[in-house]
């Protein structure tokens, strides 16, 4: 393995676990981005 796959593969497993995050909260992401259009 390479150090770029290693690298490739972290970022993969990073951005699963964002996603999973994401779609627990995602009513409070909702809501902030209410938030954040009723601001701008």
């Amino acid at each position: 393995m390479k150090p770029s796959d290693i690298r490739k593969a972290q970022y993969k497993a990073y951005i699963q676990r964002v996603k999973i995050q994401m779609n627990s909260c995602q009513p409070v992401m909702q809501r902030l981005s209410q938030w954040v259009l009723l601001l701008v």
